[in-house]
């Protein structure tokens, strides 16, 4: 827009986001292993040791709440074992029930692409200035919106055992049909107008969409698809779920 041929724009967002990275592999060096993997190992005096590292707080009996949970993983180890010596790789289709549970999983990861999400975060500049935004508008909301996920997972994290994984997930997608017609009400009546109120009312609806997406769907979608599946065949379960969310993303990108 200014006719800058600088690449800084560009290339600084990219080269920035190795920083997180860094910050990751710098800090794994006191990440624990897993307790759960430990014990797989047959490790278990590390895994407990690891159990009770993470419940140590303060003025509080940590030792017993960790030996709970430390029985509890053990005995439902020694339980998928059992289950894992019976079955085969491909138990996910081998019965109705799991060949519904990989179906649902599937599409939902499948049908949550086609909501729209990938399409405004990718394309957010051209939608903005297609609304008259002018100038450096159109990067900086972009830019805005995007942020916005992480507040709206951070009231996932927090909420979504109270209210419950399948009233959070209808809870967003509501309100994003909801954001999405007005939005193209306000589209199919504003775009290429004068009319600045409509296109800004537009771009309110954009934002809201992604406050419903954010804070709703996108971290609740993983968190159910993992739980809708036995921990013998989880992996495999998440494993499909996953093929459906990137044949999505493929087929809108």
């Amino acid at each position: 827009a200014t006719g800058s041929t600088s690449s800084f724009p560009w290339r600084f967002p990219l080269a920035f986001q190795a920083a997180p990275s860094i910050l990751l592999l710098i800090s794994s060096i006191w990440l624990p292993f897993s307790p759960r993997w430990l014990l797989q190992m047959n490790r278990e005096d590390e895994a407990h040791a690891v159990i009770l590292r993470l419940h140590r707080r303060p003025g509080a009996d940590h030792e017993h709440t960790a030996a709970r949970e430390f029985y509890q993983m053990k005995s439902q180890l020694a339980l998928d074992r059992q289950i894992k010596a019976t079955v085969g790789h491909w138990d996910v289709f081998t019965t109705a029930p799991n060949r519904r549970r990989a179906f649902v999983g599937f599409t939902l990861m499948f049908g949550n692409q086609f909501t729209g999400v990938l399409i405004i975060a990718n394309y957010g500049v051209l939608l903005y200035a297609t609304l008259g935004m002018k100038t450096y508008m159109p990067l900086l909301l972009s830019a805005i919106w995007v942020t916005l996920s992480l507040p709206g997972n951070i009231f996932t994290a927090f909420f979504i055992d109270k209210i419950g994984r399948r009233t959070f997930m209808l809870t967003g997608l509501g309100g994003i049909l909801v954001a999405l017609i007005f939005e193209t009400a306000l589209q199919a009546q504003f775009l290429g107008t004068n009319n600045a109120a409509g296109q800004k009312a537009a771009v309110f609806f954009v934002f809201l969409f992604i406050f419903f997406w954010s804070s709703f769907l996108d971290a609740s979608q993983y968190l159910y698809l993992a739980e809708i599946f036995p921990t013998h065949i989880r992996s495999s379960g998440m494993a499909i779920g996953m093929v459906g969310l990137y044949v999505g993303s493929i087929i809108l990108l």
